[in-house]
């Protein structure tokens, strides 16, 4: 069996240095490359917005109203979801 000795543990320091500094490259190296798919990421985003901004801003805003339309109409039935009520409902000219 190995006896830790001063010797022995002299030559282990350097290769737990080594490996040690060698793990930490690959991290480093994985850290960057996190990085670069980031700044990527980010940019194919930012490129997708400014070419289709437009379209999901009027998407959005659509969606909006035909919710606000939906909610007023619920609300404003008698019984809400059955029978809502129009402009030309025999109920309101009475």
């Amino acid at each position: 069996s190995l006896l830790p000795t001063k010797t022995y543990d002299l030559v282990k320091t350097p290769r737990l240095i080594m490996d040690f500094h060698t793990t930490f490259n690959n991290d480093n190296k994985q850290l960057n490359a996190t990085r670069e798919y980031n700044e990527i990421l980010i940019n194919t985003v930012v490129k997708f917005i400014n070419k289709f901004g437009w379209f999901m801003k009027a998407a959005l805003s659509g969606l909006s109203l035909m919710a606000f339309t939906w909610f007023i109409i619920y609300k404003d039935s008698r019984i809400p979801g059955v029978n809502p009520p129009s402009p030309f409902s025999p109920s309101k000219r009475k």
